[in-house]
């Protein structure tokens, strides 16, 4: 019955004057639940933009901060699948992150006298971190860059293991430094003894 009454409505055949009394009060019902819904989805679509806006920003602070990063930055899966590099590795390598997305860790480094990814892998597999690993990386021209890596276990908001991420800076700077604090340190009991 309220059917046929909405229809006519609808059509204009019918005037609220022509409805009984309850199937007014239905009809305003109807109205006032869908004002309401339509109200809420208004609400609920401006919150998701707002939360967009905040994720875009966010995404944009940590592409910053990543291309700003001169040490080279890798993170993978827990299966050893990049997912992704910065762009002092897209230097160091000549790759960009989109040709290495999906590639193993080990595409990256030389094998010299230790597997170096089976040893992050089993480091992170504990649940510990490992610092100052020297490894070579790969280098589409010239020879293979030597890093001295530091890797730690990735985790999700659940705290489960999801992955590996190593920080490398490369040794020629390393030593760099080393050696002038050597020297530095050497020069220590002279000027002391003057």
């Amino acid at each position: 019955m309220l059917r046929d009454v909405v229809q006519k409505h609808a059509s204009g055949s019918a005037s609220t004057a022509d409805l009984p009394a309850s199937t007014e009060d239905a009809w305003i019902d109807v109205i006032q639940k869908m004002d309401q819904v339509y109200a809420d989805l208004v609400q609920s679509q401006t919150q998701l933009e707002s939360k967009n806006v905040m994720l875009e920003e966010a995404q944009a602070f940590i592409d910053s901060v990543l291309s700003a990063m001169t040490d080279v930055l890798i993170v993978s899966d827990s299966q050893g699948r990049i997912q992704r590099v910065n762009k002092a590795l897209e230097t160091m390598t000549g790759q960009t992150n989109d040709s290495l997305v999906g590639r193993l860790l080990s595409d990256l480094f030389e094998r010299t006298t230790f597997d170096p990814i089976e040893k992050f892998r089993k480091t992170v597999m504990l649940k510990q971190s490992l610092a100052d690993c020297e490894v070579i990386l790969k280098c589409v021209s010239g020879p293979g860059a030597p890093l001295a890596m530091n890797c730690a276990p990735r985790h999700d908001h659940k705290g489960r293991l999801v992955g590996i991420v190593m920080v490398g800076r490369p040794i020629g700077e390393l030593r760099r430094a080393y050696e002038k604090l050597d020297e530095a340190h050497k020069r220590l009991p002279q000027t002391q003894q003057q």
